[in-house]
């Protein structure tokens, strides 16, 4: 749990994984069933980024998600199954999950004992960002000299980002940062192992200037990058418009080099800069070119 792993408090009862992963086994079709085109639509990938936010919360590996109040009537359906699920095994009640409305426009979803969530009202920044289990908690907003730590869910081809913070470098010790980062991406990922759940998570940094000229100046050679930075800028390649993937970390990038350029040519094409307006949903025929250039990069 993130008391323990990330904060070190061990007086919190233990989340019983091995008890109740057995009676998940319904909730990658729930999700499913929910978000058919999360791929394309845009509405569909932030559902699943809610509902994926609300097991690791369930789970506590988070301590609290926060999201818009059009988004309750799911949260509160997904949080009434899961705290019906914990009241059926002894001693797990303490874990259930309660939403609690700060505002007009915003919830919260946490564990409703939870020893860090900051329940008072209102909140500041700085008292947001902890309850998020931000690092650099009071950090608001992307400035020049600013970085984001990005945790993406990219299993079932598909990387949608499910938790993104901004973080002042001149103000930072991001050597702390980026182990904080990494042990919380490595915990969000145990815990779906532990609950028998497919979800899988991968970090990255960005940079929105400096990340966005390295991508294109590497993109635009005929020769392709190092392996180390393949994996640390992958999702970049296609970070606009679309959710739907057409590679992976594994993707034998250097052997399809020509096939991920003519790709990544064709998304800049769709969006020349980021004050593009996306659709609400792209078609069915582009999914399907990425699907089968990803298809393409596993055989």
């Amino acid at each position: 749990m993130a008391e323990l792993e990330l904060y070190g408090n061990a007086n919190e009862p233990p989340f019983p994984y091995e008890a109740i992963a057995n009676s998940l086994s319904w909730v990658p079709k729930y999700i499913d069933q929910l978000t058919p085109r999360r791929g394309r639509n845009l509405y569909h990938a932030r559902l699943y980024d809610i509902l994926i936010n609300v097991l690791l919360v369930f789970a506590r590996a988070r301590t609290s998600a926060l999201f818009a109040n059009r988004e309750i009537p799911i949260a509160r359906s997904f949080v009434r199954r899961l705290n019906s699920l914990l009241a059926s095994f002894p001693n797990a009640s303490h874990h259930s999950l309660e939403i609690i409305e700060r505002s007009h426009t915003t919830f919260f979803i946490v564990c409703k004992n939870s020893p860090r969530f900051i329940w008072k009202y209102p909140l500041s920044h700085r008292e947001v960002g902890l309850n998020l289990d931000f690092v650099a908690a009071g950090h608001f907003g992307v400035e020049t000299k600013a970085i984001s730590a990005r945790i993406f869910e990219v299993t079932g081809g598909n990387h949608i980002s499910i938790f993104n913070e901004a973080v002042y470098l001149e103000y930072c010790d991001m050597p702390k940062v980026r182990d904080f980062c990494e042990r919380q991406t490595a915990l969000f990922n145990l815990t779906m192992v532990r609950l028998k759940l497919p979800y899988q998570f991968s970090l990255h940094w960005w940079n929105s200037k400096d990340t966005s000229e390295e991508v294109a100046r590497v993109m635009a050679s005929d020769q392709p990058p190092s392996t180390d930075w393949w994996e640390a800028n992958y999702l970049f390649i296609k970070e606009l418009p679309y959710d739907a993937a057409f590679c992976e970390k594994d993707s034998p990038f250097q052997e399809y080099w020509r096939a991920l350029r003519l790709l990544y040519e064709f998304v800049l094409s769709l969006h020349p800069s980021l004050d593009f307006i996306r659709p609400v949903e792209y078609s069915q025929e582009l999914e399907d070119l990425f699907r089968t250039g990803h298809h393409s990069m596993r055989s």
